[in-house]
Protein backbone atom coordinates (compact mmCIF):
# COMPACT_ATOMS: atom_id res chain seq x y z
CA UNK A 1 0.00 0.00 0.00
CA UNK A 2 2.39 2.45 0.57
CA UNK A 3 4.69 1.73 -2.43
CA UNK A 4 1.60 2.53 -4.27
CA UNK A 5 1.01 5.34 -2.67
CA UNK A 6 4.81 6.67 -2.96
CA UNK A 7 3.86 6.10 -6.99
CA UNK A 8 1.16 8.01 -6.83
CA UNK A 9 2.64 11.42 -5.25
CA UNK A 10 5.65 10.83 -7.98
CA UNK A 11 3.40 10.40 -10.52
CA UNK A 12 1.91 13.83 -9.69
CA UNK A 13 5.26 15.34 -9.17
CA UNK A 14 6.46 14.70 -12.69
CA UNK A 15 2.83 16.01 -13.97
CA UNK A 16 3.09 19.16 -12.37
CA UNK A 17 7.09 19.84 -13.06
CA UNK A 18 5.76 19.35 -16.36
CA UNK A 19 3.10 21.41 -16.35
CA UNK A 20 5.58 24.29 -15.27
CA UNK A 21 8.18 23.72 -17.85
CA UNK A 22 6.89 26.62 -20.19
CA UNK A 23 6.82 29.57 -17.17
CA UNK A 24 10.24 28.01 -16.33
CA UNK A 25 11.36 28.38 -20.18
CA UNK A 26 9.51 31.96 -20.12
CA UNK A 27 11.35 33.21 -16.97
CA UNK A 28 14.72 31.67 -18.14
CA UNK A 29 14.59 33.33 -21.67
CA UNK A 30 13.60 36.70 -20.14
CA UNK A 31 16.61 36.93 -17.87
CA UNK A 32 19.23 35.60 -20.70
CA UNK A 33 17.83 38.58 -22.85
CA UNK A 34 18.16 41.14 -19.83
CA UNK A 35 21.84 39.41 -19.55
CA UNK A 36 22.30 39.75 -22.93
CA UNK A 37 21.06 43.59 -23.57
CA UNK A 38 23.65 44.48 -20.41
CA UNK A 39 26.84 42.57 -21.55
CA UNK A 40 25.98 40.95 -25.13
CA UNK A 41 24.88 38.06 -26.04
CA UNK A 42 26.21 35.17 -23.88
CA UNK A 43 24.74 31.55 -23.07
CA UNK A 44 24.32 31.39 -19.11
CA UNK A 45 22.28 33.41 -16.56
CA UNK A 46 23.82 35.86 -14.19
CA UNK A 47 22.74 37.65 -11.46
CA UNK A 48 23.78 40.60 -9.73
CA UNK A 49 24.19 40.85 -6.12
CA UNK A 50 22.55 43.45 -4.25
CA UNK A 51 24.51 46.60 -2.38
CA UNK A 52 22.84 47.25 0.38
CA UNK A 53 24.01 50.58 1.03
CA UNK A 54 23.12 51.72 -2.49
CA UNK A 55 20.07 53.16 -1.57
CA UNK A 56 20.90 54.10 1.91
CA UNK A 57 22.86 57.32 2.94
CA UNK A 58 25.51 57.52 5.50
CA UNK A 59 26.00 60.75 7.19
CA UNK A 60 28.21 62.27 9.40
CA UNK A 61 29.47 65.94 11.07
CA UNK A 62 32.15 67.55 13.02
CA UNK A 63 32.69 70.65 14.56
CA UNK A 64 35.13 72.86 13.12
CA UNK A 65 37.83 72.39 16.52
CA UNK A 66 36.83 69.24 16.61
CA UNK A 67 38.01 65.78 15.18
CA UNK A 68 35.18 63.26 16.32
CA UNK A 69 32.69 62.58 13.90
CA UNK A 70 29.03 62.38 15.20
CA UNK A 71 26.27 60.60 13.24
CA UNK A 72 23.44 62.50 12.54
CA UNK A 73 20.45 62.20 13.76
CA UNK A 74 17.29 63.22 12.36
CA UNK A 75 14.73 61.98 14.81
CA UNK A 76 12.10 63.63 15.90
CA UNK A 77 11.44 62.68 19.64
CA UNK A 78 13.13 65.65 21.11
CA UNK A 79 11.04 69.08 19.73
CA UNK A 80 13.86 70.82 21.38
CA UNK A 81 16.12 70.31 18.73
CA UNK A 82 13.86 71.91 15.91
CA UNK A 83 12.34 74.52 17.98
CA UNK A 84 14.39 77.82 18.30
CA UNK A 85 14.44 78.95 22.15
CA UNK A 86 15.87 75.71 24.53
CA UNK A 87 14.14 74.59 27.15
CA UNK A 88 16.29 75.72 29.48
CA UNK A 89 15.80 79.41 28.36
CA UNK A 90 13.52 81.98 29.40
CA UNK A 91 11.90 84.34 27.05
CA UNK A 92 8.94 86.82 26.63
CA UNK A 93 6.88 84.13 24.77
CA UNK A 94 7.18 85.42 21.11
CA UNK A 95 9.52 83.36 19.39
CA UNK A 96 12.37 85.43 18.54
CA UNK A 97 12.75 87.75 22.10
CA UNK A 98 14.80 88.42 24.19
CA UNK A 99 15.78 85.28 26.28
CA UNK A 100 18.30 84.27 28.57
CA UNK A 101 19.58 81.22 30.01
CA UNK A 102 18.08 79.20 33.79
CA UNK A 103 21.29 77.56 34.16
CA UNK A 104 24.29 79.50 34.64
CA UNK A 105 27.38 79.23 32.19
CA UNK A 106 30.21 81.24 32.42
CA UNK A 107 30.80 83.41 29.52
CA UNK A 108 34.57 81.93 28.39
CA UNK A 109 35.88 83.99 25.94
CA UNK A 110 38.77 86.34 26.50
CA UNK A 111 38.69 89.66 26.21
CA UNK A 112 36.33 92.52 26.48
CA UNK A 113 32.78 91.67 26.19
CA UNK A 114 29.88 94.32 26.06
CA UNK A 115 27.19 92.06 27.24
CA UNK A 116 24.85 92.21 24.69
CA UNK A 117 23.58 88.63 24.47
CA UNK A 118 19.99 88.36 24.89
CA UNK A 119 19.24 87.26 21.25
CA UNK A 120 22.46 85.02 20.79
CA UNK A 121 20.17 81.78 20.85
CA UNK A 122 18.87 82.66 17.18
CA UNK A 123 22.52 83.76 15.52
CA UNK A 124 24.46 81.32 13.64
CA UNK A 125 28.12 81.25 14.98
CA UNK A 126 31.28 79.79 13.97
CA UNK A 127 31.86 77.53 17.16
CA UNK A 128 28.34 76.06 16.19
CA UNK A 129 29.47 75.44 12.01
CA UNK A 130 29.16 71.58 10.85
CA UNK A 131 30.99 70.41 8.68
CA UNK A 132 28.99 67.28 7.03
CA UNK A 133 30.79 64.27 5.47
CA UNK A 134 27.72 62.35 3.02
CA UNK A 135 27.91 59.53 0.41
CA UNK A 136 25.31 61.14 -1.55
CA UNK A 137 23.71 64.43 -1.81
CA UNK A 138 21.20 65.73 1.73
CA UNK A 139 18.70 68.07 2.28
CA UNK A 140 16.79 68.92 5.24
CA UNK A 141 13.48 71.68 4.93
CA UNK A 142 11.35 72.63 8.00
CA UNK A 143 8.22 74.40 8.59
CA UNK A 144 6.36 75.49 11.87
CA UNK A 145 3.46 77.43 11.96
CA UNK A 146 2.31 78.17 15.28
CA UNK A 147 -0.90 80.75 16.81
CA UNK A 148 -0.41 84.51 15.82
CA UNK A 149 0.95 83.94 12.68
CA UNK A 150 4.03 82.99 14.22
CA UNK A 151 6.66 80.66 11.79
CA UNK A 152 9.57 79.85 10.96
CA UNK A 153 11.50 77.70 7.86
CA UNK A 154 15.10 76.06 7.99
CA UNK A 155 16.83 74.72 5.22
CA UNK A 156 19.64 72.98 5.09
CA UNK A 157 22.27 71.20 2.27
CA UNK A 158 24.86 69.19 2.09
CA UNK A 159 26.88 67.33 -0.37
CA UNK A 160 30.24 65.67 -0.81
CA UNK A 161 30.96 65.38 -4.98
CA UNK A 162 34.54 63.99 -3.78
CA UNK A 163 35.66 62.06 -0.95
CA UNK A 164 38.32 64.91 0.04
CA UNK A 165 35.81 68.15 -0.48
CA UNK A 166 32.47 68.81 0.73
CA UNK A 167 30.23 72.12 0.45
CA UNK A 168 26.69 73.04 1.86
CA UNK A 169 24.23 75.94 3.69
CA UNK A 170 22.01 76.78 5.99
CA UNK A 171 19.40 79.01 6.58
CA UNK A 172 16.74 79.92 9.14
CA UNK A 173 13.58 82.26 9.32
CA UNK A 174 11.98 83.15 12.22
CA UNK A 175 8.84 85.50 12.04
CA UNK A 176 6.35 86.29 14.82
CA UNK A 177 4.20 89.64 14.59
CA UNK A 178 3.09 88.85 18.51
CA UNK A 179 -0.10 89.50 20.15
CA UNK A 180 0.45 92.86 20.98
CA UNK A 181 1.28 96.06 19.33
CA UNK A 182 5.11 96.39 18.23
CA UNK A 183 5.76 93.11 19.65
CA UNK A 184 7.17 91.70 16.59
CA UNK A 185 10.03 89.65 15.83
CA UNK A 186 12.09 88.65 12.32
CA UNK A 187 15.22 87.47 12.18
CA UNK A 188 17.38 85.65 9.42
CA UNK A 189 20.70 83.81 8.90
CA UNK A 190 22.33 81.78 6.95
CA UNK A 191 26.08 80.19 6.78
CA UNK A 192 27.49 78.65 3.61
CA UNK A 193 29.90 76.27 4.68
CA UNK A 194 33.10 74.16 3.31
CA UNK A 195 35.99 72.03 3.36
CA UNK A 196 38.81 70.40 1.26
CA UNK A 197 41.33 67.48 2.31
CA UNK A 198 44.33 66.99 0.53
CA UNK A 199 45.09 63.27 -1.32
CA UNK A 200 47.53 63.00 1.23
CA UNK A 201 45.23 64.22 4.33
CA UNK A 202 47.94 66.54 5.28
CA UNK A 203 46.96 69.73 3.96
CA UNK A 204 43.16 70.75 5.05
CA UNK A 205 40.61 74.08 4.15
CA UNK A 206 37.91 75.06 6.06
CA UNK A 207 35.34 78.00 4.47
CA UNK A 208 32.88 79.81 6.78
CA UNK A 209 31.12 82.41 5.34
CA UNK A 210 27.64 83.55 8.10
CA UNK A 211 25.39 86.40 8.37
CA UNK A 212 22.99 87.27 10.39
CA UNK A 213 20.10 90.18 11.19
CA UNK A 214 18.28 90.42 13.97
CA UNK A 215 14.87 92.45 13.96
CA UNK A 216 13.09 92.90 17.42
CA UNK A 217 9.97 95.36 18.23
CA UNK A 218 9.60 96.65 22.34
CA UNK A 219 6.39 97.77 23.90
CA UNK A 220 7.35 98.03 27.35
CA UNK A 221 4.43 95.99 28.31
CA UNK A 222 0.85 96.95 28.63
CA UNK A 223 -0.08 99.79 30.46
CA UNK A 224 -3.04 98.35 32.47
CA UNK A 225 -3.31 94.68 33.19
CA UNK A 226 -7.03 95.57 33.91
CA UNK A 227 -7.19 96.00 29.80
CA UNK A 228 -7.20 92.25 29.59
CA UNK A 229 -10.22 91.68 31.14
CA UNK A 230 -11.92 94.40 29.31
CA UNK A 231 -14.15 93.20 26.65
CA UNK A 232 -13.22 96.30 24.58
CA UNK A 233 -9.66 94.68 23.95
CA UNK A 234 -10.83 90.59 22.75
CA UNK A 235 -7.93 91.34 19.78
CA UNK A 236 -4.77 91.69 21.75
CA UNK A 237 -3.17 93.92 19.38
CA UNK A 238 -5.35 97.50 20.25
CA UNK A 239 -4.19 96.93 23.71
CA UNK A 240 -2.65 100.14 24.78
CA UNK A 241 1.34 99.17 25.31
CA UNK A 242 3.90 101.53 26.94
CA UNK A 243 6.34 101.99 23.80
CA UNK A 244 5.30 102.31 20.21
CA UNK A 245 1.13 102.34 20.44
CA UNK A 246 -0.08 102.92 17.25
CA UNK A 247 -4.15 103.21 16.66
CA UNK A 248 -4.44 100.90 13.90
CA UNK A 249 -2.46 97.84 13.94
CA UNK A 250 -2.69 94.67 12.40
CA UNK A 251 -0.09 91.67 12.90
CA UNK A 252 1.79 91.25 9.78
CA UNK A 253 3.96 87.75 9.68
CA UNK A 254 5.57 89.63 6.66
CA UNK A 255 6.30 93.28 8.18
CA UNK A 256 9.76 93.44 9.42
CA UNK A 257 10.27 96.85 10.52
CA UNK A 258 10.96 98.57 14.17
CA UNK A 259 9.52 101.15 15.49
CA UNK A 260 11.10 100.82 18.93
CA UNK A 261 13.23 97.70 19.52
CA UNK A 262 16.43 96.29 18.61
CA UNK A 263 18.36 95.60 15.30
CA UNK A 264 21.54 93.43 14.76
CA UNK A 265 23.36 92.94 11.88
CA UNK A 266 26.93 90.86 11.47
CA UNK A 267 29.12 89.31 8.99
CA UNK A 268 31.57 86.89 8.78
CA UNK A 269 34.30 85.49 6.60
CA UNK A 270 36.07 82.84 8.33
CA UNK A 271 38.92 81.01 6.65
CA UNK A 272 41.70 78.54 7.92
CA UNK A 273 44.53 76.28 5.85
CA UNK A 274 46.42 73.41 8.42
CA UNK A 275 48.93 71.14 7.86
CA UNK A 276 49.28 67.87 10.13
CA UNK A 277 52.75 67.03 10.41
CA UNK A 278 53.47 62.84 11.80
CA UNK A 279 54.76 60.19 10.90
CA UNK A 280 53.16 59.41 7.23
CA UNK A 281 51.98 55.55 5.81
CA UNK A 282 49.32 54.44 3.07
CA UNK A 283 47.80 51.14 2.56
CA UNK A 284 47.73 49.40 -0.82
CA UNK A 285 43.62 48.97 -1.74
CA UNK A 286 44.20 47.48 -5.37
CA UNK A 287 47.10 47.81 -7.72
CA UNK A 288 45.99 51.43 -8.73
CA UNK A 289 44.42 52.62 -5.40
CA UNK A 290 46.37 53.72 -2.39
CA UNK A 291 44.75 55.14 0.93
CA UNK A 292 47.55 57.82 2.89
CA UNK A 293 47.42 57.47 6.63
CA UNK A 294 49.51 59.51 8.64
CA UNK A 295 49.64 59.27 12.67
CA UNK A 296 50.27 62.62 14.74
CA UNK A 297 53.48 62.80 17.12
Amino acid sequence: MKQLVALVLLFFCFQFLYAQEPVLNKIGGRLGQIKSSASGPKDTIGFVHRDDKKDSIAITYRYLDSIRNIPFDSSINDFDKYFSVPSSYLYLGNNGAAAYPLIYKPFAKPGWDAGFHAFDIYRYTLEESKFYKTNRPFSQLSYQLASGKEQMIKALHTQNPRPNLGFGFDYRLISAPGFFVTQNTNHKSYRLFGNYQGRRKRYAAFLIVLGNTIKNSENGGIEADSSLDNPNYKKRFSVPVNLGSAANYEPNPFQSSVTTGNIYKDFTVFVRQTYDIGKKDSVAINDSTTEYLFIQN
